[in-house]
């Protein structure tokens, strides 16, 4: 899938930003591809803590979306969902950021109803050459924390819960 992604921030406080999001218009392709566009998020990140590196404690915040169906075109509308997620960042030697995420988002079944599903997220950054460039490495359980991915309903043949199939 390829996106023309948009992140709109504001700064309500010093610790609460407000946030409008979404993969903009999309162009996924194979055998069941599309194009149009993605839905629109609403989310807030608050700060709850600065990192002690002396105690080994990261930064902390909490966030919360609402994905909407506004804007969406219809192969990638999944109805309303919403997700929260604890972030935490941390400092490592080496100079390695370490960020990850707990949380939970909705995801849709077959049939169109939606149910909450833990996820994590995690990734390690080094800043290269200088604060401009960095490499990093990502990866998650479940799914991302924000909707980045395809707009896919779930599938899986080993948990009924996503088919409504009541096993034997």
């Amino acid at each position: 899938q390829y996106n023309a992604e948009f992140l709109l921030r504001y700064g309500f406080t010093d610790d609460i930003e407000l946030r409008l999001f979404g993969n903009g218009a999309s162009w996924t392709g194979g055998r069941m591809g599309h194009s149009g566009f993605s839905p629109i998020a609403f989310d807030t990140k608050i700060h709850l803590l600065d990192e002690r590196e002396d105690l080994f404690l990261p930064a902390a915040g909490f966030e919360a979306y609402i994905q909407t169906e506004l804007l969406a075109s219809s192969g990638y509308s999944q109805g309303t969902n919403a997700g929260l997620s604890m972030n935490f960042d941390q400092s490592l030697p080496l100079d390695i950021d370490l960020e990850y995420n707990f949380g939970a988002n909705q995801v849709r079944k077959f049939n169109g109803d939606p149910y909450w599903q833990f996820n994590f997220q995690w990734a390690l950054q080094k800043d290269v050459f200088d604060k401009d460039v960095a490499l990093f490495i990502h990866g998650f359980y479940n799914a991302t924390s924000l909707p980045r991915l395809p707009a896919t309903l779930a599938i899986s043949i080993d948990d009924p819960q996503l088919l409504d199939i009541k096993p034997p």
